[in-house]
């Protein structure tokens, strides 16, 4: 378990959007290293403004880890991982395939020695409603005349034709 946890924390980060649209990406091990200290915290300075963030992992269970954010004594977020799971979710289409999917759409964000950042890069997140799957489809690898991912189902082609995405049976 613990090298599945190693190899899956860069996966783990926080955006947070000003009122600007300025965006500020923090990795989760930069709040908390998973080994051996189980939570941690870190200062932000956002429009001249400190918030800091507390992450308290839970290892056993990951839904059960706890992000906090405050500005000054404020709590701005205090939430499971969950709960802030949930409402993302609320917050996408459901798509209903052989499974029922949530379905998201936005920018791809790489990590690299310089920190993480979004591409101009238009991607489409497919998550089942029971977690225990997830697709990253890119928008660019999908074309007008269609395209099929086996491995979300045979059945099912995915195009785009403009700015619409349609997924048709086959």
């Amino acid at each position: 378990m613990a090298e599945t946890i190693v190899k899956d924390r860069e996966k783990y980060f926080v955006v947070l959007t000003t009122d600007k649209g300025t965006q500020y990406l923090i990795r989760g091990e930069e709040i908390a290293n998973i080994f051996p200290i189980m939570s941690g915290s870190k200062t932000v300075v956002i429009d001249g403004d400190k918030y800091v963030l507390k992450l308290k992992i839970e290892i056993s269970s990951p839904e059960n880890s706890i992000l906090e954010i405050k500005r000054g004594s404020k709590k701005v977020i205090n939430a499971t991982l969950e709960k802030l799971g949930v409402a993302i979710a609320e917050k996408s289409e459901t798509v209903k395939l052989s499974r029922e999917f949530k379905l998201a759409c936005g920018y791809e964000l790489i990590q690299s020695k310089n920190g993480a950042k979004f591409t101009n890069n238009l991607i489409i997140g497919l998550v089942t409603t029971s977690l225990d799957a997830y697709f990253v489809l890119k928008v660019s690898e999908i074309s007008k005349e269609g395209v099929v991912y086996p491995e979300i189902d045979n059945n099912i082609g995915f195009r785009i034709n403009g700015d619409i995405l349609d997924i048709y049976r086959i």
